[in-house]
């Protein structure tokens, strides 16, 4: 997620958070026809602070930067054991990236 911010950075730059949902509730409940749905949803959120970055930084290349990191840790490798990052894609996981940008 990004948005514009008025202020002391010049207008090539753009303000980029990490707005990360928590909190979750599952339920499941009856439809008409008494077949069982499953719903989830979120109570609570978290905003993480990137930093500032050029506009040509766009959703795609975040997205890109995402599963390179992501591929870089297959299989076994992807755990976050061992004090090793790992590729949940949680929020801080998607902050280190965008930040690398």
């Amino acid at each position: 997620h990004s948005r514009t911010s008025i202020g002391c950075y010049g207008d090539g730059e753009q303000h980029l958070y990490v707005i990360g949902l928590d909190a979750w509730t599952f339920r499941t409940h009856s439809t008409v026809d008494s077949a069982p749905e499953h719903a989830v949803s979120s109570d609570a959120h978290a905003v993480l602070y990137c930093g500032t970055a050029s506009r040509s930084i766009t959703e795609s290349s975040v997205h890109e930067a995402l599963s390179k990191a992501a591929a870089a840790r297959p299989g076994d490798l992807r755990s976050a054991g061992h004090n090793e990052q790992g590729h949940q894609r949680t929020p801080a996981f998607v902050q280190a990236i965008v930040q690398d940008l």
